[in-house]
C-alpha cells in the first residue's frame, strides 16, 4: 500500500465529520484539517502562518511514512488572544458510539470540543472515564468513516507544498440570515 492524497483527505474528513463539524462550509468557519508528513517543527510553523492568515484553528494528522495506513501523530494549533499553541500529541476519545469525539491532550490534562458555534472549548481534566477505551473508540470511528468518505471532494480543498501559502476559500455566499 502507498499513502495517497486521497487517503489523508479521508482520514481529515472523517475526522472532522466525527467531531461533528460539518462537511461543507460553515457561516462560523472556525476550524481546518490538514494532513502531510510527520509532525515536526518546520509543519508546525506551518500551520502556525496557515492558523493566523486564514483566521482558524488546524487539527494536523502527520504520516511517518508513505507505506502507513493511518497517522503516526497528530497535532491542534490553536489562535489564542496574543499567541498561536502548537499541541502536538494530541488523540481523539469518543464516549459512545453517537457522541462528537473530543481532542484530548492527555499529557497536559486537557481536552478541546466543539461548542454549538463550532469553536473549539478547552476544559481541563479528562474528558470521561476509561481513556483507554475512549481513545479506541474514536479510533475505530475516524477508520469506518474514512472508509465511507472515499471519493468526497470538499470545495476549496488544496494540496499546499511544503512552506507553501494557503488561501482559505471564500465564505459560503448563502448564507442564511435569521431575525430572532
Amino acid at each position: 500500500m502507498t499513502l495517497t492524497k486521497s487517503m489523508m483527505q479521508n482520514h481529515s474528513l472523517a475526522i472532522r465529520a466525527e467531531m461533528g463539524y460539518p462537511l461543507y462550509s460553515p457561516a462560523n468557519h472556525t476550524l481546518a484539517f490538514a494532513a502531510g508528513r510527520k509532525f515536526d517543527f518546520q509543519v508546525g510553523m506551518d500551520l502556525a502562518r496557515h492558523a493566523e492568515t486564514g483566521g482558524k484553528d488546524f487539527v494536523y494528522a502527520g504520516w511517518a511514512s508513505i507505506h502507513d495506513d493511518a497517522p503516526t501523530d497528530y497535532a491542534l494549533i490553536v489562535r489564542q488572544p496574543d499567541v498561536i499553541d502548537i499541541l502536538p500529541g494530541a488523540e481523539f476519545w469518543a464516549a459512545d458510539d453517537q457522541s462528537p469525539i473530543v481532542i484530548l491532550l492527555q499529557q497536559r490534562g486537557i481536552y478541546f470540543e466543539l461548542d454549538g458555534r463550532l469553536n473549539l472549548q478547552q476544559r481541563a481534566g479528562r474528558p470521561g472515564r476509561k481513556l483507554v477505551l475512549g481513545i479506541k473508540r474514536a479510533m475505530d470511528r475516524i477508520r469506518r468513516r474514512a472508509e465511507l468518505l472515499d471519493g468526497t471532494e470538499l470545495t476549496g480543498n488544496a494540496w499546499i507544498p511544503n512552506g507553501g501559502d494557503w488561501t482559505p476559500p471564500p465564505p459560503p455566499q448563502t448564507t442564511a440570515v435569521l431575525f430572532r
